[in-house]
This record gives C-alpha cells, structure tokens and sequence, in this order.
C-alpha cells in the first residue's frame, strides 16, 4: 500500500508544486525527505503551509542528494534529472554509485567521509607547496620539515577535533545509536547536529573564503549545527594554515636568502 500523499496547499507556486510532486514520485514522507537532506522536518513543512518559493540552496541541495536538476525544480526546464556521471572516470562513477545506496544518514557519510576528503584537500595543498621549493631548489629548506609535520598529523588533528566535538553532546555510545532506529527525538536530535556540525566543519576548513562557506546554507535549509564550534575550530585551523602559507610564499618570494636556512 502506498504512503498517504498529504495534499499541499492549492495556491503553491509552481516550484513548491513540482518540489512536492518530486517527494510523492521519490516515495518520501516529508519528514523522511527532511531528515535526508539534513534539514528539521518542521522546516520543510513550513515550505508548504505558507506557500514560499523554492529556494536556490533547497534546489541545489536536491539535485546533489537525488539527481534532480535545480533548474528543473525552479523553473521546469527540461531535463529532469542530471545525468551525474557524464565524463567521469570509473572510480568517480564508483563513488557515486555506492553513495546512492546510503538510505539514512549515517556517521560514515556525514562525518567519515568529510573529514577523510578534508585531509585529502591539504595533503593536495601540502603537496603543492613542496613542488613549488623544490622547483625553487629549496627541497632542503627549514619550512619543508613543517609541511612534512602537516602531512604526518593533519589527519590526527582533524580526528582529534571530531572527537572534541564527541564530548560536547553527551548520548549513549554511537554504535547503540546508530543502531537503534527507534532512538528518542532529543537523542537523535543531539546526534544529527552533532553529525551535521562535523559534516559542515569539515567542509567549511577546505574553503577559504568566508561568503563561500557550505555551513551558510545551514540557516536556510534548517539544519541544526553549532556555528559557534565551526568557527571557533575553523579559525584556529585557518590560522596555523596562514602562517603555513606565508613562510612558504616568503621563500619562494626571497632571492638567494632561501639557502640561509638549510639545515
């Protein structure tokens, strides 16, 4: 038997009517569409009963989870759904392919995966540093010994954060609830901001540029993180990173003085 449709307001606009076709033909309740975008269900369902418009990051937000294409949700324009592997190498199709499986939320795809693609995006950054000394002929500066320290321990220090972050939800231990379904509302509550706040600080450390931050969209789609954690976490990162950054753009910058400080 299917679900009971809950039929939406009449005067919808057309991109809430095609957003609540979408949930029917996905075979969603609303809270279940919520909870696998990340969002409160209370906040989807406000969509409805006032009759907003869709936004930009919901319709985004969409497409990255289902495959619909956001200018189909917003406007109707054809095609309906994105052909995601257009151009991808097989290990890319592989990815995506084992993420459609995932059919809740999970600790391995809202932590485990973010902080894992964090470390691969400054052990790639790092890697560019040293490419560029040794292009200068300073593979044997000083400030190689600190981006061999990165490499050794960013992964540590962002397992490190996560576990920090552990410690500020106080919920029975994450294998009971990951496999209790029935968990309490306050208790699954705590554990998916706990998770959403690690998924968006993960994100948040790779991207340098404050307006471009992921954990922006957070207010918007109704996502429980603790902002005040990401920032605080995300600074004193980005602050060690700066420094980083500034003595290997010092060397390359500095003529024949790069040599003073070979050991």
């Amino acid at each position: 038997m299917g679900r009971p449709r809950i039929n939406p307001a009449p005067d919808l606009l057309p991109e809430t009517q095609r957003f609540s076709d979408l949930i029917d033909e996905l075979g969603f309740s609303r809270r279940e569409f919520a909870l696998r975008l990340g969002m409160s269900p209370s906040g989807l369902g406000t969509l409805f009963q006032r009759g907003a418009p869709l936004s930009v990051v919901l319709a985004k937000a969409v497409e990255c989870e289902f495959g619909v294409r956001h200018q189909w949700l917003l406007t109707g324009q054809e095609p309906k759904w994105r052909n995601a592997q257009t151009g991808l190498k097989p290990s890319e199709q592989w990815l995506l392919q084992m993420l459609g499986r995932v059919s809740r939320l999970s600790r391995v795809t809202q932590v485990e995966l973010p902080l894992n693609l964090a470390v691969s995006f400054f052990q790639q950054e790092l890697l560019k540093f040293q490419q560029d000394l040794v292009a200068y002929q300073l593979g044997r500066h000083a400030v190689m010994r600190e981006l061999f320290d990165w490499q050794q321990n960013i992964a540590l220090w962002l397992r490190g954060d996560w576990r920090d972050l552990q410690q500020e939800v106080s919920y029975q231990s994450n294998l009971e609830m990951e496999a209790d379904i029935a968990a309490s509302g306050l208790e699954r509550r705590s554990l998916q901001r706990q998770w959403q706040t690690a998924r968006y600080y993960f994100m948040d450390i790779t991207v340098m540029e404050e307006t471009q931050r992921p954990s922006l969209e957070a207010v918007e789609l109704g996502i429980e993180i603790d902002m005040a954690w990401i920032d605080a976490r995300r600074q004193q990162l980005h602050s060690r990173w700066y420094i980083l950054r500034d003595l290997v753009q010092q060397c390359l910058q500095d003529d024949e003085s790069g040599w003073l400080s070979v050991e």
